[in-house]
């Protein structure tokens, strides 16, 4: 998938590839979590593609969803994890996404703003109807 981040797994496995300040991933773990995430993407998508939106603030979580959702042929629509619920309804409508990637801090507000879209949250808060980004991505392999 990340031909340039597989790349440098196999080169520098234990080297840190991303960190946040609260994440940190070597470039063993940056290459398994995004094949993971771009395999479910792949897995999930119609066939005429989709959009995915990101709704976070600023962590290796958000890096990784943008990167995936790029790699799986997806539009990502990124989404500001200030606005309200009502502000995040309009674009997630808008833009027709049908499944949105967010952080635990956003999750209410996401599920808040869409009845139709699936809410998938990093760290998920116990909240109906959002989905726990680690146990989605599981089963995925982790290969290219």
């Amino acid at each position: 998938m990340a031909y340039g981040i597989a790349e440098a797994a196999r080169r520098d496995p234990s080297g840190i590839a991303v960190t946040d300040g609260v994440t940190e991933w070597t470039w063993t773990q940056l290459n398994t979590l995004l094949n993971r995430t771009v395999n479910w993407l792949c897995d999930r998508r119609s066939p005429t593609g989709g959009r995915l939106a990101v709704a976070a603030e600023n962590s290796a979580h958000t890096a990784l969803a943008h990167l995936a959702g790029t790699y799986a042929g997806l539009s990502v629509v990124p989404v500001n994890s200030q606005l309200t619920s009502a502000e995040m309804a309009y674009i997630l409508d808008d833009a027709a996404v049908d499944l949105v990637l967010c952080s635990a801090q956003t999750a209410a507000t996401v599920r808040a703003a869409t009845a139709t879209a699936r809410v998938v949250a990093w760290n998920a808060p116990t909240l109906g109807g959002v989905d726990d980004f680690a146990a989605v991505i599981a089963g995925y392999p982790d290969t290219e």
